[in-house]
């Protein structure tokens, strides 16, 4: 998706007018007796603050917040109230593994500047990045990634000079970047990422694309297929939750040649399974013998890999469920959900129960029961991505028609 298109995601909230004809005002108005913001977050106990889908989001960076627009409706019709917003964008998850032995160490101030600048970049262009760095804890993230402290971490694991296994290093700085504290060397990178899961998987996000990425200048001992059953949930140590083909890529900076030059002096081995991972799930391969040089495979791997999250940041297909007006009562099956967009008519598409979208251009509650967000099946998804501006009504207030 090119990164000029804007996605605009229309918030409309219809209840029915009470008697007291509060919304009759002239469209526009400024009648002291129109409802606030604040108000209109009154109209039901769990009503929530404007979270980032109450607000602009702009892949430029800019700080594009609009406040809810308050519009009453024609005399006679119902009041509403409509929060005008783009839908987020997509979030992403990273893991790198990176090899900390002694043949590494020069490389370090490289891989921290590159961190730092991707994390910069994407949270720019208003991707929400969540990064898990497998590693010693003499490699240091400094602010604003990391916390900017340095030091033997709670973990370690062998070598590691900490207390607990796989503990958390002091850089660490929670929610967006967890370094755990796991020093490795040559040919230990892949366990690390595979058996190491169960300490990092609350980092990522099922509605994230994962990259995994790999620093070593070893081999891995793994075959390929064994790194995808145990990733996407199948066979021995398999990982729960799972990560479901296409929504994972791997990536490596490794002695892409073998025994070569610079920090590839003791690579005896071609990184075969890491080669072939990232040639099936379309990653990016950069040359660890190239580091130091001024043609930083650190920076190359992290700027491409920045401008393809960019680039190709897809709408998050879920929005949250805004509060109802003041004195109003949200009812889950007084919902409904129209689509438009600068060359398509206003639609209106039928409701899924939760689990049941199939090919359907439809949407439906995250939760039957006690809803709070509306997502889109994936074919009403992919449409309106598709669509230039398109946006999305929810309204509130009126039967729910169409149910599947």
């Amino acid at each position: 998706m090119a990164a000029s298109l804007r996605h605009l995601a229309l918030f409309c909230l219809l209840a029915a007018c009470s008697s007291d004809d509060r919304a009759t005002g002239p469209r526009g108005s400024d009648d002291e007796d129109a409802p606030s913001d604040e108000a209109s977050a009154e109209g039901r106990p769990d009503a929530r603050a404007p979270s980032s889908s109450d607000a602009s989001v702009r892949r430029d960076g800019g700080d594009a917040a609009r406040p809810p627009t308050m519009m009453p409706t024609d005399p006679g019709g119902c009041a509403s109230v409509s929060s005008r917003a783009e839908a987020r964008l997509m979030p992403v998850d990273i893991v790198w593994a990176i090899d900390t032995s002694g043949s590494m160490a020069a490389s370090f101030p490289a891989i921290q500047a590159a961190l730092n600048t991707f994390s910069t970049k994407v949270n720019e262009a208003g991707i929400d990045a969540h990064i898990v760095l497998l590693a010693g804890a003499g490699l240091c993230v400094p602010a604003p990634l990391g916390s900017g402290t340095c030091g033997l971490g709670i973990g370690g694991g062998p070598g590691g000079g900490g207390l607990l296994p796989q503990g958390p290093a002091p850089d660490t700085k929670e929610p967006n970047f967890l370094h755990l504290d796991v020093p490795f060397g040559a040919n230990e990178g892949m366990p690390v990422i595979l058996n190491s899961y169960g300490n990092y998987k609350r980092m990522l996000r099922p509605d994230a694309h994962t990259h995994l990425v790999l620093t070593e200048d070893g081999a891995p001992l793994t075959s390929p297929d064994a790194v995808v059953e145990q990733i996407e949930g199948r066979g021995n140590n398999a990982w729960s939750p799972a990560l479901a083909p296409e929504s994972w890529t791997f990536h490596g900076v490794v002695c892409k040649n073998g025994l070569s030059g610079g920090a590839c002096l003791l690579a005896f081995l071609t990184p075969d399974t890491t080669l072939a991972l990232v040639e099936r799930s379309g990653g990016i391969a950069s040359d660890l013998a190239l580091a130091g040089s001024a043609m930083d495979p650190f920076a190359e791997l992290l700027n491409e890999l920045a401008e393809r999250v960019i680039v190709g940041a897809e709408l998050s297909c879920d929005y949250d469920i805004p509060p109802v007006p003041r004195g109003e009562v949200f009812d889950r099956n007084l919902v409904n959900v129209s689509v438009s967009s600068a060359v398509s008519d206003p639609r209106t598409l039928p409701q899924a129960k939760s689990g049941a979208c199939a090919d359907n251009q439809a949407w439906a509650y995250d939760d039957d029961v006690d809803p709070k967000k509306i997502v889109l099946c994936p074919a009403a998804c992919d449409a309106l991505r598709a669509e230039e501006e398109a946006k999305l009504d929810v309204q509130f207030g009126c039967e729910t028609i169409s149910v599947i």
